[in-house]
């Protein structure tokens, strides 16, 4: 392989090290990193989804038969995966091809470093939890506290650009999501 001596610069910070040596192949190969390590951010769910979609070209309807989800749950969960892509992937596009990224939001959540472990414990509520248990929740796994649980309410429902995935035919909020994302916690 032709960067073959230079796979622990790449695998530190891919990006950098690109944009340093500036041959197609190590650009490739930064893209290719930087894409896995989004990926990562999804549930295994969303990922099946987004697998499913684009590398195996199968349709939305084509998604929902075979997982046995609502259709309309298979599009809230693809929604959600592509925003999710799309915050962590924007930096890449800023930094590799010099276009404007998106500003995030002003946010504690957004800014955090701890954001996805944050984010699946506000995926993870369910419909009897208090807004105030969700920050304790987050308080412990992550060490920051919330000023108001207003916050966690404004960036579940703004800054996360999906929505809230509604109760169904008796099921609850959180059985739901879990009934397309059931291995989300074996990640």
């Amino acid at each position: 392989m032709e960067h073959e001596g230079k796979l622990d610069e790449l695998e530190q910070d891919p990006i950098e090290a690109a944009i340093a040596r500036g041959d197609p192949a190590s650009r490739s190969y930064a893209i290719e990193i930087s894409v896995r390590r989004a990926l990562r951010v999804l549930t295994a769910g969303e990922l099946a989804i987004v697998e499913g979609y684009y590398f195996d070209g199968r349709s939305m309807p084509q998604l929902s038969r075979a997982t046995g989800v609502p259709l309309d749950f298979v599009r809230i969960a693809h929604r959600r995966a592509l925003a999710k892509l799309e915050i962590e992937l924007t930096p890449l596009v800023a930094r590799m091809f010099g276009l404007e990224a998106i500003q995030l939001p002003d946010c504690a959540i957004c800014r955090g470093e701890w954001r996805t472990t944050a984010e699946r414990i506000l995926d993870a509520r369910t419909p009897d939890m208090t807004w105030g248990q969700i920050a304790v929740r987050i308080e412990r796994a992550v060490g920051w506290k919330a000023s108001s649980p207003q916050t966690l309410i404004t960036h579940q429902r703004k800054h996360r650009k999906f929505e809230r995935i509604p109760d169904q035919i008796g099921k609850g909020e959180d059985e739901c999501i879990h009934h397309i994302i059931s291995e989300d916690n074996t990640r």
